[in-house]
Order: C-alpha cells, then structure tokens, then sequence
C-alpha cells in the first residue's frame, strides 16, 4: 500500500535524523523519565499514571523506544511503533544492552497492525503527537484502546507553535508569525519533514469526536536556568509561555468503569465491550473518509470563548513551576 506523501516524506527525514539521536537515546535508556526540549522530571510533570503495572501499552512513535522503556521497568507490557526504520535499529540495540526484550514495529501509526481493543494505554511524545495527521491518528488510537483506555500525548505549546520562525536556525521571539485559525499542516522550508498542530478548541473537539474525554491539560514550563539542545527554543522564553502541552484523555462512554471492574474479576466479555468496539472502528473509518474527499471545514470566528469543558486554572508562577494544571 502507498504510504501518504507525509508519512513518507517524514520516513526519509527521520532515517536521515536517526544518528543525531543516538546519544540522547541512550541518556533516556539510562536515566529517569524526563520529558520535552528541556527534559523536565517525571516526578514534576506527573504524565505516566502512578501505576502501569500489567497494562498493555502502545507507544506511537517511539523513536529509540525510551519511553516503552521506562513503562517495561514499571511493569507494563509495552510495544512501540515507529516510522523509521534507523531509530528501530538504535532501539534495538538498546534493547540489547539494556536486557529488556519487547515487540518494536516498522510501520505508519495511522493505519496500524494491531487489532481493535488491542492496548489498555497509547502515549506519544513527539511521536505520532505531531509526525501524523491527528484527523488519522487519534481515530485510529481509538480503535486500538480497550474500553476504559488512556490516550497521552505530547506535543509543542500552541503559542510556542505560533512565535516559531520557519527555520529552525529561527529563534523563537514573543511576536505571533502565523495565524492561530486554521492551523493543522506545518511544512517547514529547511527540510523535508511535515508536522501537525491544532488548536485547543480544534484538539478538544477531534478528542471527544473520537469518544475520549479531554481529561487534563498540562502546560509544561522550564525553569529560568534550564538548557536545550534545541536553538529554536530558549529557557528564557519558556518560563515565560508554555514550551509543550500534555493531554490526557481516558475513553468518555459512560460503561467505561462498569467495564473496568468486570474486566478485573477475570472476566473478559465486558458488558457493553462491543459496541465500544464498534464506535471506535465506526469513527476511526468515518474521520478518515472525510479527510480524504472533503476540504477542510473553515474555522468560525469567535472571539472571547471559553471550553465549556470544566478546568479551573490553579495559582503557580512560571518561574516556582515547570507547569500550569488543568484539571
């Protein structure tokens, strides 16, 4: 099957990235979890749920699989997606070194192999988060989760999206360079790379059409003397504004907890398990025929409105706290 001309072009460019990631991969295999450009402790972002032990797990793009590295020492029983076959071989490897053995797979996470109700958690950070089209990957997220799944995923900040140049020699300034309306398709100048960010209101919406409920939003900071590799971004500027967003989203049918516990008294014909199913293909096959043979919808204009999702914002500083928390 022909591969779409993003997830091709995001192949070669990630097979021509894959050695500048070596070292950064292996630092992550061998350390504590951290996350983003500036690697802010697991212990203060609080992204992976207290416990994964047993829970079957999905990371969607996972690169050099650091991440389903971190979940296999928790307990969980991972597997990893990726685009790129070199960052497969560098996972690998370290998988060797490491002594810690789980499935990677060479494949595009819109379209996986995986059967429906495959995994009880899909997580991506800088993966499948903005490597695939979201109207095409967070369907089929959906379709591979288990009734009473969690989807988390990692992605750069929409207002840090919109101060960026459009290299990445660019550095990121506190003037807005593009418009926030209609943003989906990012296809930069300088190399040959695609990326995909929505906004808030567009990401909520895409979630709870793809039957999750958008639980939590973190907005993650870096503290005044953090450093990146990245020379896009500056410490400096994201103390200031959120450098990344988490979102967290569990399955929103409301037979989700009555499945949960049947399913933990060792049962595994879940009330209601079908129909789960079924929505899950149902939307995942709807959203991508639309893709396909409709233009993108144009985005009203309305100034002033706020998610009728219920957050609260809680106090913090950005220079006392690596996040804003949403929940």
């Amino acid at each position: 099957m022909e591969l779409p001309a993003h997830v091709a072009a995001n192949r070669r460019q990630w097979d021509a990235w894959a050695s500048d990631y070596v070292a950064a991969g292996e630092a992550s295999w061998a350390g504590q979890p951290k996350w983003g450009l500036f690697g802010l402790p697991e212990t203060e972002v609080g992204l992976v749920p207290a416990s994964v032990e047993g829970l079957d797990t999905i990371e969607l793009g996972c690169g050099t699989g650091y991440v389903s590295a971190w979940l296999a020492r928790r307990g969980a029983r991972p597997v990893g997606i990726d685009n790129s076959e070199q960052q497969l071989r560098t996972a690998r490897l370290l998988q060797v070194e490491h002594g810690l053995d789980f499935p990677l797979h060479f494949g595009n996470a819109e379209a996986t192999p995986f059967a429906d109700d495959s995994f009880d958690l899909a997580i991506s950070e800088y993966g499948a988060s903005i490597w695939c089209d979201p109207y095409v990957w967070i369907p089929e997220a959906a379709r591979i989760l288990r009734p009473g799944g969690e989807l988390i995923f990692l992605v750069s900040a929409v207002v840090a999206v919109l101060c960026l140049g459009d290299l990445e020699t660019d550095t990121v300034t506190t003037t807005l360079a593009r418009p926030q309306c209609g943003m989906h398709v990012f296809d930069w100048p300088d190399d040959d790379s695609v990326e995909f960010h929505l906004s808030h209101g567009e990401q909520l919406r895409l979630l709870r059409e793809c039957g999750f409920e958008a639980e939590q939003l973190l907005e993650l900071y870096a503290p005044v003397d953090a450093t990146t590799r990245y020379t896009y971004m500056t410490a400096e500027w994201a103390a200031q504004w959120p450098v990344e967003e988490v979102w967290r989203a569990p399955t929103a049918l409301a037979c989700v907890t009555v499945g949960q516990r049947y399913r933990a008294k060792g049962n595994t014909d879940e009330p209601l398990r079908g129909q789960v199913r079924v929505v899950g293909r149902a939307i995942a096959a709807v959203v991508r025929a639309q893709r396909r043979t409709q233009p993108q919808r144009e985005q009203p204009t309305r100034k002033y409105v706020r998610s009728a999702a219920c957050w609260k914002l809680l106090p913090t500083t950005p220079q006392s706290a690596l996040r804003c928390r949403y929940e």
